[in-house]
């Protein structure tokens, strides 16, 4: 993920410590250079601290403006240190449509930071893969609930090891969501997690100098084993030869063809209504 940055220093520290070895920050030394990076860069993520050239409102001016654009491009977080003239530029902000908002001391923790940036960054891989599963989960009515337990399953992946913690997310039982995926012709919830967590993997492990310790350590597993046997699941190879011979186009083809997407079954009429019906890929 590139992130561009525009912070006071002890902000932009803060941020490089919650951002790891695998992003890549470029930080603006004026507003004009942030616009120009957010206009001209693929970031995924803008992070802007309203108060980094100082207080006054003749300084913040500028800065309000200049983030409100970069809103317009990608996804921007406000992070910035709790002062009268920090407030009023977050105020303003959020009258405008800004959603995140990050507060230095309160919720900067670096894994906690880390998990709201790859949440709502802008679309990635997960995107490529989210769109025709949640498309399949619509064609079949699956409540919403579902739909966006799977959509902060691809987001945040490392907040989910299991079936259960899914299901939970989603306000069901297992068994209920599973029956949901199966409707849609997916994979049971327990694929649909390692192949969210295996899709994580294959971008970590893109990144040069982290080992397959280290990405184990960033998905919170507890041994590299039960993440080379994920990634054996999902796509039967080993996740550095994969990762390094295997375009993104081919990684998201490879994960939506294992959910069940690239072998969907027709519609029947089912009760008076549309529905898939038939067991779905990967055992539960």
């Amino acid at each position: 993920m590139l992130i561009v940055a525009r912070l006071a220093p002890a902000l932009q520290t803060r941020l490089r410590i919650a951002a790891g070895a695998e992003y890549r920050l470029l930080a603006a030394d004026s507003w004009v250079a942030f616009r120009h990076l957010v206009r001209s860069s693929p970031a995924q993520v803008a992070v802007a601290d309203p108060c980094a050239d100082g207080q006054d409102e003749s300084r913040t001016a500028p800065a309000i403006a200049a983030i409100g654009a970069a809103a317009a491009v990608t996804t921007v977080f406000v992070y910035a240190t709790i002062t009268p003239a920090a407030t009023r530029a977050m105020l303003a902000l959020s009258a405008s449509g800004i959603r995140h908002f990050v507060l230095s001391g309160v919720d900067d923790e670096p894994s906690r930071f880390r998990e709201q940036l790859e949440m709502f960054r802008a679309p990635g891989l997960e995107e490529e893969v989210l769109a025709p599963v949640l498309a399949a989960l619509g064609e079949v009515r699956a409540p919403p609930s579902v739909r966006e337990a799977l959509r902060a399953l691809f987001r945040a992946p490392r907040r989910y090891e299991t079936a259960e913690q899914l299901a939970d997310a989603a306000g069901v039982s297992r068994q209920y969501l599973n029956r949901c995926l199966a409707d849609a012709g997916l994979v049971p919830a327990r694929v649909m997690v390692a192949a969210a967590r295996v899709l994580r993997a294959y971008q970590y492990a893109r990144v040069p100098g982290l080992t397959i310790a280290d990405v184990a350590a960033r998905l919170r597993y507890a041994d590299t084993r039960t993440l080379v046997r994920h990634v054996r699941e999902v796509v039967g190879a080993t996740l550095p030869a994969w990762s390094a011979t295997t375009p993104a186009a081919a990684c998201v083809a490879q994960i939506t063809a294992r959910l069940g997407l690239g072998t969907r079954r027709p519609l029947y009429l089912v009760g008076g209504s549309e529905r898939r019906v038939g067991r779905a890929i990967g055992g539960r």
